[in-house]
This record gives C-alpha cells, structure tokens and sequence, in this order.
C-alpha cells in the first residue's frame, strides 16, 4: 500500500488516481501523519463489499473452513467428475460416491 500526504495527494491527483484504478494500487493519505483516507479502484471496493456480505451470512465462514479441510484431506472431485454430473444433470453424492 502506498501511503501519501494529503498535500502530495492533492498535488498529484491524476497520477494517484490512474495507479489506483490500473494497477489496482491501495492509498493511505495522511493528514499531519495520520491516515485520514483511503483510495482504491471500484473494482478493490466491490470486492472488499463482496466479501464483507459474505463475511457477514451466517455459517459461511464455518463452510469455508470445512471445505479447506475437505481439500486438504484430498477429499475432492476432479473436473472430469464434475463435467460428467453436469452433463447428467446430476449432483454427486459426496467425494468418492
């Protein structure tokens, strides 16, 4: 993360703003020192809200967390596996069903 003064971000607002919206840069601006903002791309935003909501629905971070112990056991489908049930219109059963 970057991290300017309010003076440099005034001074040097065109250059801040293209590095935040291509090259997905974060900015602190600072006033006397302190974080007084925060500048980053709106596709940043949408993903920090994304995640935020997600965060906030109950027992996805409890599923998140049984699903990285699943795929850490190896306790997976493969890709073919999953074409052949969508093919079918069918859903598996659990891993090695």
């Amino acid at each position: 993360m970057r991290i300017i003064s309010l003076t440099d971000a005034k001074n040097h607002l065109s250059e801040v703003v293209t590095r935040a919206a291509q090259l997905q840069e974060r900015v602190a601006i600072t006033r006397s020192g302190e974080p007084a903002a925060y500048l980053l791309s709106p596709e940043e935003l949408a993903s920090l809200d994304e995640t935020a909501f997600w965060a906030a629905v109950p027992g996805v971070q409890e599923s998140v967390a049984a699903a990285q112990e699943q795929r850490q056991r190896g306790d997976t489908f493969s890709t073919a596996e999953v074409r052949q049930w969508v093919d079918a219109g069918m859903a598996p059963a659990g891993p090695g069903a």
